[in-house]
């Protein structure tokens, strides 16, 4: 069984470690989030910002020989990020803009163990069908839409009623690209 720290809260991630049968470490990232208007290549975005979460957790812990995986995922569409909404309007427009729409998903993706450091990302297309006001707006009182990148969460009702099509990883749009993880940590 393999033992790895994840520097995230996140329960969905924590539960695809789990799923691979690895015992996982919870240490959260007291990190800023907050990105400037400068980045001109989207998909580095999530990167940087794994990495930033998993060096603030390796100067935190004293254990070196376990991996950390770090973790951040962002929707990109129209050439803008969108993060987690702050609201239910805000929850509402980012949905809305996706409905009938096609946006990518990216989770960039930090592994340390001791010295080494292997840093990636992962995207996947996500084509949504159209969804109706009354639908997006159930999902939003659900409670759901506020702690996930673009207001949704593809293994939700809102998911289940509205892709219609993916290309890619699925589990990367639920934040965590698992399949390469495991790879990247078997060859660590």
């Amino acid at each position: 069984m393999e033992k790895v720290i994840l520097a995230s809260q996140s329960p969905r991630r924590q539960a695809l470690l789990h799923q691979l049968g690895w015992e996982v470490i919870i240490v959260k990232p007291e990190v800023d989030e907050q990105i400037s208007d400068e980045w001109t290549v989207l998909e580095e975005v999530p990167v940087h910002l794994s990495k930033i979460k998993a060096h603030h957790v390796q100067s935190q812990i004293q254990e070196t020989t376990l991996p950390i995986i770090a973790a951040d995922t962002v929707v990109i569409h129209k050439g803008q990020i969108l993060g987690k909404p702050q609201d239910a309007t805000e929850a509402f427009h980012m949905i809305k803009s996706l409905s009938g729409q096609t946006h990518q998903v990216v989770t960039g993706v930090c592994i340390l163990k001791g010295s080494q450091e292997s840093s990636f990302y992962s995207l996947t297309h996500v084509s949504f069908a159209e969804i109706d006001d009354k639908d997006i707006e159930q999902y939003i009182n659900s409670g759901n839409a506020y702690d996930k990148a673009g207001s949704y969460g593809i293994q939700d009702w809102i998911g289940l009623i509205g892709v219609s099509h993916i290309e890619g990883d699925y589990y990367n749009v639920m934040g965590l690209p698992v399949q390469k993880i495991y790879q990247k940590i078997k060859a660590l």
